[in-house]
This record gives C-alpha cells, structure tokens and sequence, in this order.
C-alpha cells in the first residue's frame, strides 16, 4: 500500500503531542531531556481566585504541544511512554505532521519572555475571547477597532450582551 504525499517524510516535521491535564510543563521537560525539539507556546492569562486576580504565563493550547521529528528516522515512539504524555496525533499507524509553516510561524513570534504574541488582524464581526481581564475567558462579536489600539465588542454575558471599550492586546480570535 502506498501512503498519500501528506503522510510521506521529507525530514524532520512538527506533529501534535497529547499532554494529560496540567502536565505541559512535566512533558516539555522529560521530552526535551530525550533530545526532542519541542514547542509549547505560551501566552499571558488572567485567572480570577477567591478576591485575588493575577496574571499568570499560561500554555496557549492546554494539553497540546508540538515535537519536531521524522518518523522515518528517529525513536519517536519513546513519546507516547514519556511522563506527562498522553500520545501523538497519529493517521494509519504513523505520526501526522502539522501543516508547513503553522508552527514555524508561532515559533518566530515567540518573544525571549517565552510568550508567543499572536498575529492581532482581527477585523469587525469577527468572534474573539478576553485572554485576560475581569472577564477573562468570556466570548463575544468585535464590534469596532480604532487607531489608538481600543476595540469595542459586544460580550455574551448572563443571557444578554454587554458592550465593552478594551484594549485590543487583550483579544484572541474564538475559535
């Protein structure tokens, strides 16, 4: 049987690894111990506890990380026995490669503070998440953008929207 072009090797590629819940940080170490080179990007996020609000550098895809590495090569079934993770996205019985240029494009948007800044071209009607603020994790319409790095969005809230003025670095597009 002859595998499709996509599943084919041309060297070492990113795949998707699956973490167990809250252990990014335990998989990106162990599997950068074994000499893979990985990428779990990260970004800024508020988390409300109690009274307290903090921000927090938070994994920008929980349980979700990327390895680079070319099954055709390499001991890359030591991954899915590594501490922390669960196993890699696979597609008939091999490793499936992300796309060219998804991942490297996250990689070069990583600051040296280990925060990867997502590309901001976010246009109106567009659905967005507050990455951080009191409402932190809420979803609502990107209603309008001006020059001075402010948006106005309408936010489901409790049934209804809400029309909010925010700074516009603290948006991720929903998705």
């Amino acid at each position: 049987m002859t595998l499709p072009s996509f599943l084919m090797s041309a060297g070492p590629r990113w795949h998707v690894i699956y973490t167990l819940p809250r252990m990014e940080a335990v998989a990106e170490g162990q599997l950068d111990r074994q000499g893979f080179e990985v990428f779990f990007p990260r970004m800024w996020q508020t988390w409300r506890h109690a009274l307290r609000i903090e921000t927090i550098r938070a994994f920008m895809f929980p349980c979700y990380g990327f390895a680079r590495f070319d099954p055709d090569r390499g001991r890359w079934r030591s991954i899915n026995s590594t501490l922390g993770v669960s196993g890699t996205v696979m597609a008939r019985e091999r490793p499936q490669p992300v796309p060219h240029g998804g991942v490297e494009a996250m990689v070069a948007a990583t600051a040296n503070d280990g925060i990867t800044v997502v590309d901001r071209s976010l246009k109106e009607g567009d659905p967005v998440r507050l990455a951080s603020g009191s409402f932190a994790g809420g979803r609502g319409i990107l209603e309008r953008l001006d020059a001075r790095g402010r948006v106005a969005l309408l936010l489901s809230l409790m049934n209804g929207s809400v029309r909010l003025k925010i700074c516009r670095d603290m948006l991720v597009p929903a998705g």
